[in-house]
């Protein structure tokens, strides 16, 4: 918790925006989805969102930009392959439309909201005083291109209806001092 609230801090205090490929591949209903990979760029202030799919939807675009007093904006969206003519369409970024296929909402990506995330599922997990913390120094990446990161493995030793996971492993990245 100690962590994720300093990465909150040093995010707030020196990343306005970012750009990265999100690889990403969620269960929902019991049913592993496919893998979907995307070039994403955030922004901070006002929280926008631009993401282009490389896979499976390759072409497919959506944008997104908070709307004034931390309201949701629309959502829009570009798809892709022949569907691409239909043009752009504006959407609820929470409807059944934005959300098929997908568990959390385009307004909960970026990596503060994922360490605001951490923070309020750590925060109710100690409320149980169930689970067993080890941290790890090690590295990720290509033969070339390493990165020392610090991993948090969480476990949840007990299932129970409380906890949103078994086992999580937080990958913290130890000179941008963020979650990846």
């Amino acid at each position: 918790l100690r962590m994720a609230e300093e990465s909150i801090k040093h995010i707030d205090a020196n990343v306005k925006d970012y750009s990265a490929i999100m690889y990403k591949r969620e269960r929902i209903d019991g049913e592993l989805l496919e893998q979907e990979v995307a070039y994403v760029k955030v922004r901070q202030q006002p929280f926008s969102v631009h993401m282009f799919f490389l896979a499976p939807n390759k072409g497919r675009e959506c944008l997104y930009v908070e709307g004034p007093q931390g309201t949701d904006g629309k959502l829009h969206a570009r798809d892709s392959g022949f569907r691409r003519r239909l043009g752009v369409f504006e959407l609820d970024p929470v409807g059944r439309l934005a959300m098929a296929g997908q568990k959390y909402p385009i307004t909960k990506l970026g990596i503060r909201n994922l360490t605001t995330e951490l923070i309020t599922v750590a925060s109710n997990d100690i409320n149980y005083g169930e689970c067993e913390v080890r941290t790890l120094q090690t590295t990720i990446g290509t033969a070339t291109d390493k990165r020392p990161v610090t991993v948090i493995e969480v476990i949840h030793p007990t299932p129970r209806r409380n906890f949103r996971f078994h086992k999580a492993q937080v990958f913290i990245d130890n000179e941008l001092r963020v979650p990846i």
